[in-house]
């Protein structure tokens, strides 16, 4: 006997689709407060990039 499917795949793709909304709005909030962060407060970006760092030749 065949198992029997707990939702229908319609109910599965719009579960699959709100949780990928969410977690690109998750993504998007802190991203935004990164940004923020950033720009406000200019002393903590760090250290200035590595001279030596170039990118490999193609």
């Amino acid at each position: 006997m065949m198992p029997r499917r707990a939702s229908t795949r319609a109910q599965n793709r719009a579960h699959y689709i709100a949780a990928e909304r969410h977690r690109n709005h998750q993504a998007r909030r802190i991203a935004h407060v990164v940004t923020q962060t950033a720009t406000t407060d200019p002393e903590t970006n760090g250290p200035p990039p590595d001279p030596d760092d170039d990118p490999p030749p193609f």
